[in-house]
């Protein structure tokens, strides 16, 4: 059921170096949804912060860290039926000028949205093979590792309700491009969406149905990728090899082209910052 996370009651003792954990579990087959309701920290982000993991423990993949007043209530859903939150702060005083911080906690009956890492490889809409429910909406981002990008394909049926442009269910794909989110395509209908490529770590897709019909959604997997063609225009860039910098793995074929954006004439440069291959 819901239940609250809450800063440390009022106490007599002084902690000053304090550290809280909790574990949040639900019956698997749901998902852990996560609403940040308040949070005013009064230390630096190096001193106190709250992380949330995508799993049973502080060794799962890191969703987001807080710190100070900066966050929003949009929830945080997990990819499995686990999320782990830590508190820590360096100066615990045992009267009202401490921290404040409240976390609501409740299962996900759809389990769809939320972070994805490389050990999570597949998306689909709820209740997929059967129609997905109205009103839904569900916002993956799916993370690489540094050096990759993100390729995302579609397997078995795909179906979402068809309109004019798409306007009332569908999916869309956004690329991070300059630290921002960029639309790449939007979908809806029967027609299976070509592969989708990022050029960057990072992909966003939202699907949304309306309230009316409804199709049995799609069924993607994703794969982190080097290599591709990279658009050159005035802006310097940073492309770094996969892993960079703890290191590449073996078996690695990277192919990149790069191409000016405006013409033909144009040159592309290329400094290289750090170098270090194998001999």
């Amino acid at each position: 059921g819901t239940s609250v996370i809450r800063n440390v009651p009022e106490s007599t003792v002084n902690y000053r170096l304090l550290d809280c954990a909790w574990s949040i579990k639900y019956e698997e087959g749901s998902s852990a949804s996560l609403t940040v309701n308040n949070l005013k920290l009064k230390l630096p982000c190096d001193r106190e912060w709250i992380k949330i993991y995508n799993g049973p423990s502080s060794r799962s993949p890191l969703l987001t860290k807080l710190c100070n007043e900066d966050f929003d209530n949009k929830p945080l859903i997990s990819q499995r039926a686990s999320l782990f939150v830590e508190y820590h702060t360096d100066d615990f005083i045992g009267n009202s000028k401490n921290s404040i911080f409240e976390i609501k906690s409740e299962p996900s009956t759809y389990a769809c949205g939320g972070v994805l890492h490389k050990f999570i490889n597949n998306l689909k809409t709820p209740l997929y093979g059967k129609p997905y429910p109205p009103n839904t909406e569900c916002i993956w981002e799916i993370r690489a590792d540094d050096g990759y990008h993100v390729g995302l394909s579609f397997e078995g049926r795909f179906f979402i309700e068809e309109s004019v442009n798409c306007t009332k269910d569908f999916v869309e794909f956004y690329d991070f491009v300059d630290n921002d989110w960029k639309l790449l395509r939007r979908n809806c209908g029967r027609d299976t969406p070509k592969f989708v490529n990022s050029t960057s770590s990072k992909m966003k897709v939202i699907f949304r149905s309306d309230e009316s019909g409804a199709g049995d959604g799609f069924n993607a997997v994703w794969q982190q990728n080097c290599g591709g063609i990279i658009l050159v225009d005035e802006k310097t860039r940073v492309l770094s090899s996969p892993g960079y910098p703890k290191g590449y793995q073996g078996k690695l074929g990277c192919n990149y082209t790069f191409k000016a954006a405006q013409s033909e004439e144009s040159s592309v440069n290329i400094k290289f910052i750090d170098f270090d291959l194998e001999v």
